[in-house]
């Protein structure tokens, strides 16, 4: 039988596997939490309404960065 041309170390790739899964989780999790927002506001990110004077947009916004910082400390393991 001949000798494979490429070996594969599994074992090695597992981190940047967890990482690559990890950022993708993240990345659908913060567009979701924006999407949500949008609708909640009427707004995307960074426009204004008519009647914009609630604090519901920045409390969302610092919401979904404090749900990306968790998910970054809780992602080792």
């Amino acid at each position: 039988m001949p000798e494979p041309i490429v070996t594969l170390n599994e074992e090695s790739l597992k981190p940047d596997l967890r990482e690559l899964v990890r950022r993708t989780v993240e990345d659908t999790l913060n567009s979701l939490f924006e999407e949500e927002a949008d609708d909640l506001v009427g707004a995307g990110r960074y426009e204004r309404t008519e009647s914009e004077s609630s604090p519901i947009p920045f409390i969302l916004h610092y919401a979904a960065a404090a749900s990306s910082r968790f998910l970054a400390s809780n992602s080792s393991g």
